[in-house]
């Protein structure tokens, strides 16, 4: 978009803001979302009201601002748009003319800025300042909404020529961070219960130093420190500095609490079987656990930790937890079983430090290191010293090597008290679309409470279908386990059967079942049943849990009915914004009702990042599928596509139907080239070139479903004539014949049609022409006309 302020006549504005001031108290930087827009970093003003910028507004939505000479017309959209009258001091949206008052208008370093009151006359506005989040629900359709958008990002079905045009009128900036900065200060108090609960008091602080990220977090407990956490990143790669509590990687702990020095990855590991998935992160934010891709639980965070209990752990899983702060952006960590989890490659290196305590309070001094010796072999080695009444001291040793015939893992220890040494193996296979994993430990130590234990897993994935079968054999105890599985989008669904063999407790089998799925209003529904067949009698456990913590409405709740043992209880959990910054709270279980209060407060110091003209590359990935419900998004069961597409002349694999392209320019139109995905000839793309304008240091997800289409050819009687393609009463496409009245209309979606022109109206279904014979006629016409290429061959 050209610049705004060099476009208007100033003085005009002058005249319409006569009261504004230039100065201006406070900035701070938001989250922007309009629907499907997103925008980092966008300036708020706050004054006597807050405002924003007018020209960023529309740039965010894709819209445009013209100086009429009389007044400036907004277009909001294809259809929508806005007249600012400086004169007579009016807006007009649908016809409605709306006086502005003069505080409602500013200007800044030449720009108008308008009132957050003034755009809630375009539709509904939530602003939450400690949450950094300002949300639009426009009363008038996007722009996207008109030109297909497809899934998350919109595409660009248009001629290069209008595309390029697109380019010009808009303007992309990105978002550098600083070497330095004070960054921003949270407080949070709580209090479950004002009558006898504790008093929690939460600090969390972030800044940037040399380029990296300092946060800190310090929770008390009636004035006593219960958590604190001190955490450089992005410093030195892909690590953490930590001081404070944290989760340990480390082979022998996997994911266990850990107090002290570490620096660590970003990802960690856990065991096989039910596990609990714990973590820190700051009191207030919202965390989600993504099973396979697809939501499967999320939580608000309390007192800095958040816990995922009982959840199905195996080899054919891949959980990610994410982590939102108050920006509404997030970090993610990753929580890999492969047993490739540090392969490097040639040359490269790994490491982990431990100095600290376990939760147990035992010393713990420990460090690990990975090289890559060639591209599949990694060998491995470390020091663990655990200081309880054993006085345990150990060895490290680890070969990992990958191939496409055997990937092996093989890790052993040993100790220098001379007892014989614990050993530790994994083998992990591909097989048939299998995956296969053996896991054996012979323990002499006391770090396990067992001596011996072998896990053989086997489990396969069908599109949005997992299972698996594991058996387990510790000691004296032997466990037959089934697990069947279904993800799609954010609904799972999950079953499964424990056979159990204890030589002391004798048989048992359990039988489970999990539902999870998304309800109206952000909230999400989940059922859990166990029933429970052992020798002394049958137990059923079930819990029954609706709750909402999406933080997009000022109420949170969640509502539950649980029975283990012989015991039911029911219980309720409300928060609601009572005003800015200040939550109430109500409690309600064994028929006790608990009222408190959470209050918290963000102070920006000093911004963390800077917007800068300079232009950066971006990215583009998405899923190409067939759409046999013609509904423009993936549904469970449609096949997907396989080949490859060309970007810039290079080609990119589409493998079970994902691509992804890297190092997209954002200085230029660049065009996506799918027609290689003919691979039946009746199913295409709705164009065979998708223009795409590269975006600033941000990825685009772009969809792209495959139709059934065909072609219509024909002549006309009368000669050349144009042609108009009827569905219905709605006129979809408009073409002139050939000279002598032949036509062909190519690339039509599956169905009948009108076709009128030249004294011509019959009815056509596109599916009544064999691709051969339309090939036939266009080698016809072209011999006819002598120019091979006049359809395209």
């Amino acid at each position: 978009m050209n610049k705004f302020a060099k476009n208007i006549k100033f003085l005009r504005i002058l005249i319409f803001i006569a009261t504004t001031m230039e100065a201006r108290s406070e900035d701070n930087y938001v989250l922007f979302t309009v629907k499907k827009y997103n925008h980092g970093f966008f300036r708020v003003i706050e004054e006597e009201k807050r405002y924003i910028g007018l020209e960023d507004f529309v740039e965010v939505i894709e819209g445009r601002i013209t100086d009429t000479g009389s007044d400036l017309l907004v277009e909001l959209s294809p259809v929508t748009s806005m007249r600012i009258d400086p004169e007579r001091k009016t807006l007009t949206f649908k016809e409605e003319m709306i006086k502005v008052k003069d505080e409602d208008l500013m200007a800044v370093d030449e720009e108008l800025y308008i009132s957050i009151e003034l755009l809630r006359r375009l539709g509904e506005v939530h602003y939450n300042k400690n949450d950094l989040l300002l949300e639009f629900k426009p009363d008038f359709k996007l722009r996207y909404e008109f030109e297909g958008d497809v899934r998350d990002e919109r595409v660009i079905f248009d001629s290069l020529k209008k595309a390029e045009e697109r380019k010009e009128e808009r303007s992309v900036r990105r978002v550098e961070n600083r070497l330095f900065s004070l960054g921003k200060v949270k407080g949070t108090y709580s209090n479950t219960d004002l009558e006898t609960g504790e008093h929690r008091f939460d600090l969390d602080y972030t800044s940037r130093i040399l380029g990296g990220q300092f946060a800190t977090s310090i929770d008390t407990v009636d004035g006593k420190v219960s958590y604190w956490n001190h955490t450089y990143d992005q410093i030195l790669e892909d690590k953490d500095i930590v001081v404070g509590e944290t989760n340990s990687n480390l082979a022998y702990f996997p994911n266990s609490s850990f107090k002290g020095i570490a620096i660590k990855s970003d990802s960690y590991t856990k065991e096989f079987g039910r596990s609990t998935i714990d973590g820190f992160a700051a009191t207030g934010s919202v965390v989600e656990l993504y099973k396979n891709g697809s939501l499967y639980d999320y939580q608000t965070v309390k007192n800095g930790r958040y816990s995922f209990e009982d959840v199905r752990v195996n080899s054919t899983t891949e959980f990610t937890v994410r982590i939102y702060d108050e920006s509404s952006n997030y970090t993610e960590e990753e929580i890999d079983l492969k047993s490739s989890r540090n392969l490097q490659e040639k040359g490269g290196y790994d490491y982990n430090l431990f100095l600290g305590e376990t939760e147990e309070e035992e010393e713990l001094r420990a460090g690990e290191v990975f090289y890559g010796i060639t591209e599949d072999t990694t060998l491995g080695g470390g020091y663990l010293s655990l200081e309880d009444e054993y006085a345990e001291d150990f060895g490290q040793g680890s070969i990992i090597h990958k191939s496409d015939y055997l990937p092996l893992t093989y890790r052993f220890s040993s100790q220098s008290n001379g007892r014989e040494a614990d050993i530790m193996g994994n083998i992990y296979l591909e097989v048939l679309n299998y995956d296969i994993d053996y896991e054996f430990i012979e323990a002499e130590s006391d770090i396990y409470d067992f001596e011996s234990k072998r896990s053989l897993s086997a489990g396969s994935k069908h599109e949005n279908f997992y299972y698996d079968l594991t058996y387990t054999e510790e000691d004296e105890k032997r466990e037959y386990e089934v697990d069947l599985s279904y993800y799609y989008t954010n609904i799972s669904f999950e079953t499964g059967y424990i056979h159990r063999i204890e030589e002391d407790e004798g048989r048992s089998h359990i039988y489970r079942g999990r539902i999870s799925a998304p309800l109206k209003g952000g909230a999400r529904g989940i059922a859990e049943m166990d029933i429970i067949d052992e020798d002394e009698g049958t137990e059923i456990e079930y819990e029954v849990r609706l709750q909402n913590y999406t933080q997009k409405s000022p109420l949170e709740y969640a509502i539950f009915v649980r029975k283990d043992t012989e015991e039911v209880r029911g219980g309720l959990e409300l928060s609601y914004d009572l005003v800015e910054g200040l939550t109430g709270i109500f409690n309600y279980s064994d028929s006790h009702g608990r009222f408190g209060v959470r209050a918290e407060k963000t102070i920006i110091l000093d911004r963390m990042a800077v917007v800068s003209d300079a232009l950066d590359d971006s990215w583009i990935y998405g899923r190409i599928y067939y759409d046999e419900n013609l509904n423009g998004i993936y549904d469970s069961g449609e096949k997907l596509a396989e080949g490859t597409i060309l970007f810039r002349d290079e080609e990119f694999d589409v493998r079970e139907g994902e691509y992804f392209i890297g190092e997209v320019s954002s200085e230029h139109i660049n065009e996506i080239n799918i027609s290689r995905f003919r691979v039946l000839p009746e199913w295409k793309a709705e164009s065979d070139y998708i223009y795409v304008e590269g975006r600033a240091g941000t990825g685009q997800r772009i969809d792209i479903p495959l139709t059934r289409r065909g072609d219509i050819a024909g002549t006309l009687e009368g000669g050349q004539s144009t042609i108009r393609v009827y569905q219905g009463a709605l006129l979809i496409r408009e073409q002139e014949s050939e000279a002598d009245g032949f036509f062909i209309l190519e690339n039509l979606p599956y169905g009948n049609y009108i076709i009128k022109g030249g004294g011509l109206e019959a009815e056509y279904g596109v599916e009544e022409m064999e691709r051969g014979e339309f090939l036939r006629l266009r080698e016809e016409k072209s011999e006819e006309s002598n120019t091979s290429d006049a359809y395209g061959i």
